[in-house]
């Protein structure tokens, strides 16, 4: 698994264990709407916060992001 991937997870599985008991929701539950909420803001990120040269295309956009996370096409 991807690093950046893992800290995500990691981060959204200490995330659902603390908040399990008090919100009284399920832990699985918890961890896959906080890993995705993770996942979302960290591409709303790249393409927000990328200093891009000129206006990016979406396949640029793309790009970054599959680098980001280093997944492979």
């Amino acid at each position: 698994m991807n690093e950046r991937i893992r800290d995500l997870a990691n981060e959204a599985a200490k995330y659902s264990a603390t908040m399990f008991l008090p919100t009284g929701e399920n832990g699985d539950d918890l961890f896959v709407k906080k890993f995705a909420q993770l996942i979302v803001q960290q591409c709303a990120n790249i393409a927000k916060e990328t200093r891009w040269a000129v206006p990016p295309s979406q396949e640029q956009i793309a790009r970054s992001i599959i680098q980001h996370f280093g997944v492979e096409e």
